[in-house]
């Protein structure tokens, strides 16, 4: 019997400008900063 073939199940696309890494002036990335904002909305 052969070993089954692994499929991804999962694909993520990064920006290509660095900007998902830095963070603002709370330590925040900007997904992070956009949770933050939103936060206690129904």
């Amino acid at each position: 019997m052969s070993q089954p073939t692994a499929i991804p199940s999962v694909s993520v696309t990064y920006a290509q400008d660095g900007t998902s890494t830095k963070a603002n002036e709370l330590g925040m990335r900007p997904m992070q900063e956009r949770a933050y904002l939103k936060r206690g909305e129904p």
